[in-house]
């Protein structure tokens, strides 16, 4: 069974299934690529292939290991959050809008999803 659609290169699992992997952000690739993460060997291959493409095509804006490090905390801090707050659906929408405006400052270039209304444009509510 693979994790990848055959030739089309999409993503069949997670926050972004169904999203071919040339528009999956970087920082997502980056965390799916760890080690530690259980992964086909045709979704490892394709995560990498798209990394090393983006960093040859733009090296200086790729993300560092400071970057990384933030958006793993980012997603271990939200996973507890959730827990939390688990019967709570104005504060899962918090967590989630909060969890959006801190991925956005490690990577300006991202744009809120569609489902998220009203778009995240202030700063952090704390």
């Amino acid at each position: 069974m693979s994790t990848l659609t055959a030739g089309a290169s999409v993503l069949l699992f997670g926050r972004h299934r169904g999203t071919p992997i040339t528009e999956v952000p970087t920082p997502y690739l980056e965390w799916l690529s760890a080690p530690e993460r259980e992964l086909y060997p045709d979704t490892r291959h394709a995560v990498t292939a798209e990394l090393a493409r983006r960093r040859a095509e733009a090296p200086e804006t790729a993300s560092t290991p400071a970057s990384i490090d933030a958006a793993l905390l980012i997603d271990e801090g939200v996973k507890a959050l959730r827990r939390t707050f688990a019967g709570d659906a104005e504060a899962q929408r918090t967590i989630a809008r909060v969890a959006l405006a801190l991925r956005a400052k490690l990577t300006p270039a991202a744009t809120a999803p569609a489902w998220l209304d009203p778009p995240v444009t202030a700063a952090i509510p704390f």
